[in-house]
């Protein structure tokens, strides 16, 4: 099966901001009506990749807290109908 994957970490001062992932660009010729855009969210997390201290802690917290944290984790989202797309908003604090 063919997708897109998005895998790393970026740094980034404590500003608001956003953080955009789009379909397309560079070489690719995307046309719009023939564009599937489903796709899961596997992890989305904003911690700092070097403190993995604070990631053994993290683990430990129950999953009711950590789902609040991490609210796309392990969502499948859908493309149903033509020139349909997703927007995923969410609020960092």
């Amino acid at each position: 099966r063919s997708s897109c994957n998005v895998r790393g970490f970026i740094r980034i001062p404590r500003v608001p901001g956003r953080l955009e992932f789009m379909a397309g660009g560079g070489d690719q010729d995307m046309q719009p009506t023939m564009t599937n855009v489903t796709h899961v969210v596997r992890h989305l997390s904003f911690k700092d990749p070097e403190k993995q201290a604070t990631w053994r802690t993290w683990s430990q917290l129950p999953r009711e807290i950590i789902a609040l944290d991490s609210p796309l984790d392990g969502r499948y989202f859908f493309t149903e109908a033509p020139h349909q797309t997703w927007e995923h908003h969410l609020r960092i604090v």
